[in-house]
């Protein structure tokens, strides 16, 4: 699939090709059950191809817009199965697991592998205890990766301005960064704020998450056609792809005093000390979290 589009000058063009293959089926008949798998593979290349013209690579229309193409491929191949263990047995009407594993070897990341292991218990027919353990990532997409970078403005304080009374620690800091010894005691930040470099970055690598989840489905015989579920999840994902402010760039490098540090590193500023720009593009930065429960409940029944 491709979709192109064109405005004052500038052609963007998006193409997707997708294709892949798979086999279901029962592998072999166990005493509970048959024992089915599935195996298949996908490949997927995507691209993306931002054209624009002399006049917009010029600035014609606002900032200078460089030419970007990026490409992504994907080559993965899985298999799940769902075996069962008992089924018509003491203390469990039905006991399973499901199984399922996942390679991708990606152009940009690299090879990754995710899988997810879970259970499933049926005391009796009408109670039923899931619970699942899931490993995943999520590679960086082409918009994050290839976006154009752009500077803006955005109000921000500098810490090495006297009127924030910054300590000597600070001010050496703000001299190693380009202003002058001689007029780091009286230095004033000129603007209310400073330029912002924005947009994708190259260099990003996927996003990891772990996932628990434990749940229960009842579907209570003394009232026919109710159907409840409760589920608990607890999700942690590492090197999440965000973007931090300017000003938290900024408040981040001064609080390291680190002048080799990535967060100082992408202060840029003018010959006579101002802060010109500081970049601000998206990173792998941090964990994200999140617990809670999911509940359901649903009622059926025949018309008339």
């Amino acid at each position: 699939r491709t979709r192109s589009c064109s405005n004052h000058g500038v052609t963007d063009v998006l193409d997707r090709q997708v294709y892949g293959g798979f086999i279901t089926g029962d592998l072999l008949e166990m005493p509970a059950g048959p024992l089915s798998v599935a195996l298949g593979f996908e490949r997927r290349e995507e691209s993306y191809d931002f054209r624009p013209d002399t006049a917009a690579q010029g600035g014609e229309f606002g900032d200078p817009q460089p030419p970007i193409f990026g490409e992504i491929d994907i080559t993965e191949f899985y298999a799940e199965a769902r075996v069962p263990l008992l089924e018509s047995a003491p203390a469990a009407h039905y006991l399973g697991l499901e199984l399922a594993i996942r390679t991708s070897d990606y152009s940009t990341v690299g090879n990754v592998s995710t899988w997810k292991a879970g259970v499933e218990w049926a005391p009796i027919d009408w109670f039923r205890v899931r619970g699942a353990y899931n490993v995943a990532i999520r590679a960086p997409n082409l918009d994050e990766l290839f976006a154009t970078q752009t500077i803006g403005f955005s109000a921000g304080d500098d810490p090495c301005d006297q009127d924030f009374n910054p300590s000597q620690a600070v001010r050496d800091l703000c001299v190693q960064q380009g202003i002058a010894a001689s007029e780091i005691d009286t230095y004033d930040q000129i603007n209310v704020g400073f330029g912002v470099q924005s947009g994708g970055n190259p260099n990003l690598r996927e996003e990891e998450s772990d996932t628990w989840t434990i749940g229960a489905v009842i579907t209570p015989p003394m009232i026919e056609g109710l159907n409840l579920t409760i589920d608990y999840y607890d999700i942690e994902i590492e090197s999440a792809i965000d973007q931090l402010s300017a000003q938290q760039v900024v408040n981040s490098c001064f609080r390291t005093l680190d002048n080799s540090s990535e967060t100082c590193q992408a202060i840029n500023r003018f010959p006579n000390g101002q802060i010109d720009f500081v970049a601000a593009t998206l990173k792998n930065l941090a964990v994200l979290t999140a617990s809670g429960l999911d509940l359901q409940a649903d009622y059926g029944f025949d018309l008339p």
